[in-house]
């Protein structure tokens, strides 16, 4: 047999102290739709192996933009490069650098999920990588394989081809769709890709189909680096830093890594913050701290106040008192964070607001009286909630205490993809964003955004990512396949809520709903169709409750939106969804008594995005939290499909629309009038009811109960098992049968 055609065993010759250099092109053409555009771009591309662990290597990526050009832009017909090229030169100046990193094996699999968004937006790019995942077995020419890779490439061995004299397999992919195809070229000899090739086509912006051409070269090669090095090099410190977020050792002193905190590059100061925020290191010195809280970066800010966690209360309040009136909602959450992990559970309970902060001062305790240990224990209960009398009586306290008892696992940061594991297909893929301050051991608020066009999660994190990078919201990209208002999308929305409960430490008092064109429309669906699952939505252009193709038994109810606070952009001048979708849908609403806001921006088309809309989503977003316990209902429900509504559920209805009005008054009377609906749960708590004592219950006029309502602990601990939300519990259920 030929020396040839012997299998040959792939692995990479990847040590701690390499640094690969490659250079990176990416060419962009969109065709076929509204807008026609040509962009080219380039990288230097450095990739550093930080350090090696039980078999795996952590390698750090930072990709330096060399040169953009946009060199055609048209809009309907018309020239528009110079209005993009204007709008574009933000963003480019904020991500001339980027980085990431994993953690791999020899044979270049990944062991965590690569990132999602990167130096380019892309909707192919997080494939493409300097480190391939190699053929597990030895291989020879016209042997094949399957990557591990999210795109399910299949992989072909075939031929060895000489690239700066070394022998390289050239190995050739293509997607199970076949609208991406690769090839690379891999060198035993010195265990590294010689070379990547990519090429692939997708849906692009306005009906228009994207292609784009992919090309990498490895430029240099060196060895024996150290890291204390590379933390004063701008050209890599980024990739460093992100190597070292997830790696497991941290082969750098304390000192060298804060000395990086005064060179004034904010991704420096983020990342550096984050490293010893997630791995709990002895925190900076006030000094410097007093310094980043000046910054005009929030996130920098925010992870500043994180720091002061092991510092004492005297030395910290000069701190925090800052952080307390701080512009950003977030820098005076995390100080209201501090403050919170050092009060009884029932002072905590009621720290909601920067402004009765100073007044909590006296009884704030020296350290935290939770645990620091982040160990996975979603739904432990936290200090002051021994016993189950005073679990039942004082609920405020019960809620807090089982958020503060929560842990969940590590999660790595910035936006990662994920499958479902539960609801109605698992397997079914959505996008994360995780802020760099989230370890599992603190309630998070949660965005979920859904994306425009047919819905898919990348489009969403393309639009969404700039503006949560500035946030500490996790941000979850579902992924539609079509319309949102569909059967199959919102089964799949309302079961990823819940998965999301149980996977994620996030706080209850604070989900929220957002989306653009076809995901505005989904959201101000989902606002009427499960509102109590949620603090407030957000319809950007959206088609409101005039909706296209809608399922007959699926019709939107506006009126099941009363208690859920709403805002509502739209361009005037927008020709794919008329701004008109936006102002009739308000005057549907308006009868129902909602919170709602609107804003027509008089010169835009349909542009307004979570990236394009002055702001008004995010700060509409952080004025709200959960109003859990309505004490008026209106409910109208088609189907069963979901069937609870705050705290009523219908259990049987009749033919028709089943429609429901409840209120609870004053005298603990809840008065109920309904049409075809034959039985009903009420799922009770102490909270909605003004005063202790007896409950009557009518029905259409009629007295169905009458007495005390029995507070079952049993029944709020299952029930929060069930829902994984402590704020969908409940203490006492009456099932109603409509009275003859």
């Amino acid at each position: 047999m030929d020396a040839q055609d012997q299998p040959v065993a792939l692995h990479y010759d990847l040590r701690p102290g390499d640094h690969l250099i490659y250079r990176q092109s990416i060419e962009r053409e969109t065709v076929g739709g509204r807008v026609e555009a040509l962009s080219r771009a380039s990288w230097t591309t450095h990739v550093l192996v930080v350090d090696e662990h039980a078999g795996s290597m952590t390698v750090g990526f930072q990709r330096n933009r060399d040169h953009y050009e946009l060199v055609r832009y048209t809009l309907d017909g018309e020239d528009s490069v110079e209005q993009q090229r204007k709008r574009a030169a933000p963003v480019l100046a904020r991500t001339a650098r980027y980085a990431e990193a994993n953690r791999l094996t020899a044979s270049g699999a990944p062991l965590l999920l690569w990132q999602m968004i990167r130096e380019s937006g892309s909707k192919i790019l997080f494939d493409f990588h300097e480190i391939q995942a190699l053929p597990q077995q030895p291989v020879r020419p016209g042997d094949t394989w399957q990557s591990p890779s999210v795109m399910g490439l299949r992989f072909r061995a075939a031929a060895w081809e000489t690239i700066a004299e070394q022998r390289c397999l050239r190995a050739e992919g293509t997607s199970a769709e076949g609208n991406v195809s690769v090839r690379y070229w891999f060198c035993p000899a010195s265990g590294t890709l010689a070379r990547l090739e990519y090429e692939g086509s997708y849906p692009g912006f306005l009906r228009g189909i994207t292609h784009e051409k992919m090309k990498l070269e490895l430029a240099e090669r060196r060895r024996e680096e150290e890291p204390d090095e590379w933390l004063t090099q701008p050209d890599v410190q980024h990739g460093l830093l992100a190597g070292l977020l997830v790696a497991d050792t941290l082969p750098l002193e304390v000192a060298d890594l804060y000395a990086a905190l005064d060179d004034g590059d904010v991704e420096v100061q983020r990342r550096a913050l984050a490293l010893a925020y997630r791995r709990r290191l002895p925190p900076p010195s006030l000094e410097r701290l007093s310094k980043l809280l000046a910054s005009e970066n929030p996130r920098v800010r925010t992870l500043a106040v994180r720091e002061l966690e092991s510092y004492p209360n005297d030395a910290a309040r000069p701190l925090l008192e800052r952080a307390l009136g701080d512009p950003d909602y977030f820098v005076r959450q995390a100080a209201l964070s501090w403050m919170r992990a050092r009060l009884p559970v029932a002072d905590a309970a009621r720290l909601r607001d920067p402004a009765l902060a100073m007044a909590a001062w006296g009884r704030v305790g020296a350290q935290p009286l939770q645990d620091a240990k982040n160990e996975a224990s979603p739904v432990a209960v936290g200090d002051g909630a021994a016993d189950s009398a005073s679990r039942c009586s004082d609920l405020e306290a019960w809620t807090e205490g089982i958020l503060r008892g929560r842990r969940f696992p590590w999660e790595p940061d910035d936006v990662r993809p994920r499958a479902m594991t539960s609801g109605p297909d698992p397997g079914w893929p959505y996008i994360v964003r995780i802020p760099e301050d989230y370890r599992g051991d603190e309630p998070f608020p949660l965005l979920v955004y859904l994306s425009g066009n047919s819905g898919p999660a990348m489009e969403g994190a393309l639009i969404g990512n700039e503006p949560a990078s500035q946030t500490g919201y996790i941000v979850v990209y579902p992924h539609a396949g079509g319309f949102w208002w569909k059967h199959a999308p919102t089964a799949r929305v309302h079961g990823l809520l819940g998965e999301l409960m149980r996977t994620f430490n996030i706080d209850p008092r604070r989900i929220f709903v957002a989306g653009v064109s076809n995901g505005g429309t989904g959201a101000s669906y989902y606002a009427t169709l499960f509102p109590h699952r949620f603090t407030a939505a957000v319809s950007q252009m959206g088609a409101g409750f005039f909706i296209p193709e809608v399922e007959p038994d699926a019709l939107p109810q506006p009126g099941n939106a009363a208690n859920l606070p709403m805002l509502w952009l739209h361009g005037a001048l927008d020709k794919t969804i008329g701004a008109f979708a936006t102002t009739d849908s308000i005057e549907q609403l308006k009868p129902h008594r909602a919170t709602l806001e609107m804003h027509i921006f008089p010169d835009w088309e349909h542009e307004v995005t979570l990236a394009h809309d002055e702001g008004m989503t995010l700060k509409f977003l952080e004025r709200f939290e959960r109003q859990a316990f309505p004490r008026v209902l209106a409910f109208t429900a088609q189907t069963l499909l979901y069937p609870r509504h705050y705290w009523l559920e219908v259990v049987e209805k009749e033919e028709g629309d089943a429609r429901v009005k409840a209120e609870v008054h004053d005298d603990n009377t809840i008065r109920l009038q309904t049409d075809n609906v034959r039985r009903l749960r009420l799922l009770l708590r102490p909270e909605l009811f003004p005063k202790p004592g007896p409950v009557r219950v009518e029905w259409n006029g009629k007295q169905v109960f009458a007495g005390e309502v029995r507070n079952e602990c049993a029944l709020l601990e299952r029930s929060l098992e069930a829902t994984a939300d402590p704020f969908l519990a409940y203490t006492a259920e009456l099932t109603l049968e409509l009275p003859r």
